[in-house]
């Protein structure tokens, strides 16, 4: 009897075990979906969102210092509107605001689903618990319904990790943005265009002292003065035919002139007001050396149109 009792319970246990692995290799895709990684993933894009409206702002009221430059002269949004890169800058915030919404939801629906899937994995693993109390035998059926309890305790308490985190990482400004959003360009319409102009400036300056900026720029201010010596070259030449002849050229040498002390102006400012941030970079000594590279470009080419314009009034 006893043999037999042993048989057919071993016979049982290996079916509950049949059971238990279904019931587990049906919950098994819906777990690895829902780990805490993947979680965590959620929540970056939904910061990310997040920061794209932070960003969203700056850039509209950034706008509004362009539109005023442009001609904008009232103070409401639809006088704003009519600025291009105002209406655009205003669409790309409210583009921001509904991915922060869509990201949020997304975000919301997983940590639910997991903790519905928290809630099955328990269920399983309360009845294998159960079972294996009403388990004497040392089976091996009944080394494998042990690891498969053990895998369920290290499932659930990720899956409960995930159902929580949404409420950890989202706040009442990601919530309510989308509610607010009409709130928020009011604000950014009624800030003081001072202040505007300054976090603009604030923004943009730095930026000259980035590699393929100021590359781009003592290129640009180079090449500019070498125009300018050019065509003062020429004004002096067709000087000799009469003043008349040398004026296009000098007109020329004057445009090329301008576009280098736009340059070399831009950087005058940006070192005088934000100087301190090229102490902290590696390429400090580069970039110095190109700066005073366009101070020198400009300083010669202006040298040299004053002297033509001289030599020139002084044929006529």
């Amino acid at each position: 009897m006893h043999g037999t009792h042993a048989i057919f319970g071993g016979s049982f246990m290996a079916k509950e075990w049949d059971k238990f692995e279904t019931d587990y290799k049906k919950l098994a895709p819906t777990i690895k979906s829902h780990a805490f990684a993947e979680a965590s993933a959620y929540a970056k894009r939904m910061g990310t969102a997040h920061a794209n409206c932070s960003q969203g702002e700056m850039n509209l009221a950034e706008s509004m210092v362009t539109a005023r430059k442009g001609g904008v002269t009232g103070a409401g949004l639809a006088d704003f509107v009519k600025d291009k890169g105002f209406k655009e800058a205003l669409g790309l915030l409210d583009t921001a605001a509904s991915m922060l919404t869509a990201e949020t939801r997304a975000f919301e629906k997983f940590c639910q689903e997991a903790g519905t899937t928290s809630a099955e994995v328990g269920k399983l693993q309360t009845a294998i618990e159960k079972d294996l109390k009403g388990r004497k035998d040392s089976s091996a059926t009944k080394k494998d319904i042990q690891a498969l309890l053990d895998q369920t305790i290290v499932d659930q308490k990720d899956l409960t990790k995930c159902s929580k985190y949404y409420g950890e990482r989202v706040n009442p400004a990601i919530l309510n943005y989308a509610k607010n959003f009409q709130k928020t360009v009011a604000g950014i319409m009624k800030q003081a265009p001072q202040e505007q102009e300054k976090a603009k400036e604030a923004t943009e300056m730095p930026q000259l002292f980035v590699d393929r900026n100021i590359k781009s720029n003592f290129t640009k201010a180079v090449a500019g003065a070498k125009r300018v010596e050019e065509a003062c070259s020429s004004a002096i030449d067709a000087a000799g035919g009469g003043i008349e002849k040398a004026l296009p050229f000098l007109k020329t040498a004057k445009t090329e002139l301008e576009k280098v002390k736009e340059v070399n102006d831009q950087y005058v400012t940006a070192v005088s007001k934000f100087g301190k941030t090229l102490d902290v970079s590696k390429d400090k000594d580069k970039i110095e050396k190109m700066i005073a590279a366009i101070a020198k470009a400009y300083e010669t080419a202006e040298r040299k149109f004053r002297g033509a314009a001289t030599t020139i009034k002084k044929a006529g």
